[in-house]
């Protein structure tokens, strides 16, 4: 059913969500402080495309690291979060590395937080490439990042809101030395470059 206007979009929204919490939260989970877990949700959505540190949000929830993996491992399992590791070739390292976080819908993350635009860009590029295929993000120990990776079509992708030709000279430098060969960035802005898709055509 669509929305005709923004108001009934958002309420939809509240309902859909509404219905989650009462239905899948309540009944389905073994939660036995629903308050942390909320909280946890909206501690979550506000970190939208950020590694998760699970130490620093057992200790802003007050439980412990356990008790916020359990409850990570529901969400997980519910689809509403997606957890991103990152790529690597060596799979002790991908395993053990921080794991970045986004959220199943906009729509709903605008309901329960205000993110930034850069966030919802990026939240919105990834719940795209994930329809084709495993997707990861990637971090070395100098910093230097690429936002998505996508192992099986080998290729990797940078998300901008205004994307400009270094961009690309520099996530095309860091694909080649890890073996991927293809690599876009992503604009939220169009910009007439070969290697810059806007992102309202992915």
């Amino acid at each position: 059913m669509l929305a005709e206007n923004q108001e009934q979009k958002v309420a939809y929204l509240r309902d859909i969500f509404k219905a989650y919490f009462q239905t899948d939260l309540l009944q389905l989970s073994n939660v036995k402080n629903i308050s942390h877990l909320r909280d946890l949700i909206l501690l979550l959505a506000a970190r939208t495309g950020t590694k998760v540190d699970i130490t620093r949000l057992s200790s802003e929830l007050g439980v412990t690291r356990e008790t916020v993996y359990n409850y990570i491992s529901f969400l997980s399992g519910s689809f509403f979060f997606h957890f991103v590791s990152r790529f690597s070739k060596n799979t002790d390292k991908e395993v053990s590395s921080g794991k970045k976080i986004y959220i199943c819908d906009n729509g709903l993350a605008n309901q329960l937080i205000k993110l930034s635009e850069g966030q919802l860009l990026e939240n919105a590029v990834y719940l795209n490439l994930r329809k084709y295929g495993q997707v990861k993000y990637y971090q070395d120990k100098n910093q230097r990042e690429i936002d998505f990776v996508l192992p099986e079509s080998n290729a990797s992708f940078e998300v901008k809101r205004n994307a400009i030709l270094s961009d690309c000279l520099r996530l095309d430098k860091i694909s080649k030395s890890l073996d991927i060969l293809h690599s876009k960035v992503i604009s939220y802005t169009y910009i007439d470059e070969p290697d810059i898709v806007s992102a309202c055509l992915i």
